[in-house]
C-alpha cells in the first residue's frame, strides 16, 4: 500500500541526511524520481515499524523494496515463452541446469499448457536475454568433443517466475 504524499513527505523531513548517506552506496546513482520513490518507501517502512523518524535501516530495507519492484516489473514485461523459460529455471531443484534440461522441461511445459513451442535456437536466445536482463546467470561449459553447453542458474525465486500468468 503506498502512502499520500502528504502524509509520507513529513517523515522523509525527519529523516536526518547523514542517515540516507550513510545507508546508500555513493556508487547508486539514483535520479530524482528514484530517490523520491525510496524516501518514499523507506516512510512506508519506519510507519510499518511504528518509528518517529527513518533509519538507516528504513532506507536499507526501501532499497530491497525497490530492487524487488524493478524485478517484478522485468518480469511482468517479459514475452509469454520467456517467462515459461524463466520458470523453468527457477523452478529447478538443482543449482545449476543445463540448456538440453531446460529445453525438455520447456516442451513437456508447453505440451501441458497446450501451447506451441518455440525451437531450440530460439529458447537459445531466450536464455541469452534473461542472462542480460540479470534473471539467471549463465556460464559456458565447454566438453571437448563432447561439444559445449551452458549451465544456467536462476538470479530470482520461483515465486517472481510464478507472478504473471499469460496475458
Amino acid at each position: 500500500m503506498l502512502l499520500r504524499p502528504a502524509y509520507w513527505l513529513p517523515l522523509c523531513k525527519r529523516c536526518e541526511l547523514h542517515t540516507v548517506r550513510r545507508a546508500l552506496d555513493p556508487r547508486d546513482e539514483l535520479c530524482g524520481s528514484q530517490r523520491e520513490q525510496l524516501l518514499r518507501y523507506a516512510g512506508e517502512v519506519a510507519v510499518e515499524r511504528g518509528g518517529d523518524n527513518v533509519t538507516e535501516f528504513d532506507v536499507r530495507e526501501a532499497q530491497r523494496r525497490l530492487e524487488s519492484d524493478k524485478i517484478a516489473e522485468t518480469i511482468k514485461t517479459l514475452p509469454y515463452h520467456q517467462r515459461l523459460v524463466l520458470y523453468v529455471i527457477a523452478s529447478n531443484d538443482a543449482t545449476e541446469i543445463g540448456t538440453n534440461k531446460i529445453y525438455e522441461h520447456y516442451l513437456a511445459m508447453c505440451e501441458d499448457l497446450r501451447t506451441t513451442s518455440l525451437s531450440k535456437a530460439r529458447i537459445s536466445s531466450r536464455i541469452s536475454e534473461l542472462d542480460m536482463l540479470g534473471l539467471i546467470s549463465a556460464r559456458k561449459l565447454y566438453k571437448g568433443r563432447y561439444g559445449r553447453t551452458r549451465l544456467v542458474a536462476s538470479n530470482v525465486s520461483k515465486e517472481y517466475a510464478l507472478l504473471y500468468d499469460r496475458d
